[in-house]
């Protein structure tokens, strides 16, 4: 029996109506083994999960700066193949609402509580 869609966290329309859905997402479990005081300092790239949905699973990878997350890098997917110009531009538009609707600061998060799995306000 197949899981219940989740509800959409942003709807809107653009040239047709667009709703965006969280993915689920696995921590790795190599989490717990993280030394974390040393990435306190410098720039980094760390895996910390995968995302699940679609045809496959994605790696993660956090970029920390001065140990805040301050991106997230997704590994693309090999089977499918690259969004169109038409979709890109629906694609640049939900990040942007999203960022409007989220209060992440621009200074990034810290990686404790990324690793963690709380959310962010909690």
């Amino acid at each position: 029996m197949p899981k219940a869609a989740k509800k959409p966290v942003l709807s809107f329309k653009y040239s047709v109506n667009v709703e965006v859905r969280l993915p689920e997402f696995e921590p790795l479990d190599s989490l717990k083994w993280i030394d974390y005081d040393r990435l306190q300092k410098g720039r980094h790239k760390v895996a910390i999960g995968f995302v699940v949905g679609g045809c496959c699973r994605r790696l993660v990878k956090a970029v920390i700066r001065d140990g805040m997350v301050t991106g997230l890098e997704v590994e693309r997917c090999k089977q499918s193949p690259p969004a169109s110009s038409g979709i890109a531009t629906i694609l640049k538009e939900a990040r942007r609402l999203m960022a409007q609707k989220t209060a992440i600061p621009k200074c990034g998060i810290p990686l404790l509580m990324v690793c963690s799995g709380k959310s962010f306000g909690d």
